[in-house]
C-alpha cells in the first residue's frame, strides 16, 4: 500500500471514492467536471506561485477527468462529437500547457469546461 504523506490528499481521495461509490451517472459526470475544472484551477493557481510540483500533479488530474468524460460521451447522441471535439481540445490546451504553461489558455478550458457542466445540469434537472 502507497502511504500519503499529505493529510489533505488523503482526505479528498476519501471524499472523492465516497460520492464515487454512491453516483449515478449524472453525478459521476459532474463529478468528472468538478474535477476537471477544479485541478486546471489548481495548476493556474500553482504557476502563480511558482510551484511546478502542483502544477504538473493538477494538470495531471485535469488529463485523468477530461479522460473520464470522453469514455462517458455516447457518440450516437446528437451531440456526441461536438462533446468529443470540445474535450479532445481541452486536452491539447492541457498536453501544450504541461510544457509551456498557459495561464489563458487554461482559463479558457476551465469556463468552456463550467459551461458545459452547467448546460449539463440544466438539462438534467429540465428531465427530472
Amino acid at each position: 500500500m502507497l502511504v500519503c504523506r499529505d493529510p489533505a490528499e488523503a482526505y479528498r481521495r476519501a471524499a472523492f471514492d465516497l460520492r464515487v461509490s454512491g453516483s449515478d451517472v449524472h453525478a459521476l459526470t459532474a463529478l468528472c467536471f468538478e474535477e476537471a475544472i477544479a485541478a486546471v484551477n489548481r495548476a493556474c493557481y500553482a504557476h502563480v506561485h511558482g510551484h511546478t510540483l502542483l502544477r504538473g500533479r493538477a494538470m495531471t488530474r485535469a488529463r485523468s477527468a477530461l479522460t473520464a468524460l470522453k469514455a462517458g460521451v455516447d457518440i450516437t447522441h446528437p451531440m456526441g462529437e461536438p462533446l468529443l471535439t470540445i474535450y479532445d481540445a481541452a486536452d491539447a490546451a492541457i498536453v501544450h500547457s504541461m510544457s509551456h504553461f498557459d495561464r489563458d489558455a487554461m482559463i479558457r478550458v476551465s469556463d468552456d469546461l463550467q459551461e458545459i457542466a452547467g448546460a449539463l445540469a440544466q438539462a438534467a434537472r429540465n428531465m427530472a
